[in-house]
């Protein structure tokens, strides 16, 4: 029998980021475009810290899923 303890740790994502339209990476999309993001988390071993998402500052944009928002 093996037993094993399963811990919340904080993610960093790094430069995993990626996002795609059709098959082609690109940092540049419209409004209306359809595109692919991907990500590839890297776990750091400490605790995560939680926070509340907060308005959308000047010259930032923010990623929804729904009415969800998840950046």
């Amino acid at each position: 029998q093996t037993s094993f303890t399963i811990r919340q740790s904080a993610a960093s994502f790094g430069n995993s980021l990626k996002i795609y339209r059709g098959e082609e990476e690109t940092a540049f999309f419209r409004y209306g475009d359809t595109i692919t993001v991907t990500v590839t988390p890297k776990l750091t071993g400490t605790a995560p810290s939680f926070s509340l998402f907060t308005g959308i500052n000047a010259g930032q944009t923010a990623l929804y899923m729904g009415d969800r928002q998840l950046t």
